[in-house]
């Protein structure tokens, strides 16, 4: 029984452990979405307050398309550093919160 409940007590730290894990690399970030570039070169891009640029990339990037120039809160987590000017670090859109004109 002893053994049962070390097991299970290493188990349940383990699985904490990778769910503390993956939680921390979501953020949230606001700013103003903009349209750059042409076919097949266009690119989703999140400017926040203080003018950072990020390219948003994943599934929820085409509803977004539509909606240029708005202003939107969104939790997502970075998959790409940037890497100079014209390649900004890359945002996945993991979850829409809020957008207003």
């Amino acid at each position: 029984m002893k053994r049962f409940l070390k097991t299970l007590a290493s188990l349940t730290l383990i699985c904490l452990a990778i769910f503390i894990n993956f939680s921390c690399d979501h953020k949230q970030y606001a700013g103003t979405i903009s349209y750059s570039g042409n076919s097949p070169f266009h690119k989703l891009i999140l400017t926040t307050d203080d003018g950072t640029q990020f390219e948003l990339v994943g599934n929820l990037t085409k509803d977004l398309i539509s909606h240029q120039y708005t202003r939107i809160v969104i939790v997502g987590k970075e998959i790409a550093p940037f890497k100079g000017p014209g390649f900004p670090a890359q945002i996945e859109i993991i979850k829409v919160i809020s957008m207003s004109k």
